[in-house]
């Protein structure tokens, strides 16, 4: 399989978020204040990820479900096929930050917190 099929494989479940470093309800909240999540590949490709104060969320590729904080973890529920992922999320983070991680996959990226 090529890389661009497997980027976009990864993209439409980027849903099952997992980004390495301690999740905080700081930076949560910054996502909850009208901020965004993208994650950007080395591809180009990017993904933007909308996080609801009524613990849903949307992507710009479609994909949508539930997220809850359960301690340190971010899990979130795909609404589509029910697929459920827990990861830790970078403490401390406002708008305009950026830092590496890794998606659900293990394939890495660039985060960063964007204005909505």
């Amino acid at each position: 399989m090529n890389r661009s099929v497997r980027i976009s494989r990864h993209i439409a479940a980027l849903a099952c978020l997992v980004l390495s470093s301690a999740v905080s309800a700081a930076t949560m909240d910054v996502l909850l204040a009208g901020n965004d999540l993208q994650l950007e590949y080395s591809s180009g490709a990017a993904v933007t990820i909308s996080f609801a104060s009524d613990g849903t969320y949307a992507t710009s590729t479609g994909s949508s479900g539930t997220w809850t904080l359960d301690g340190e973890q971010l899990c979130t529920v795909r609404d589509a096929d029910s697929v459920a992922a827990c990861g830790v999320l970078a403490s401390g983070k406002a708008l305009g930050d950026s830092w590496s991680s890794t998606d659900a996959s293990g394939i890495q990226v660039t985060a960063s917190v964007v204005p909505r």
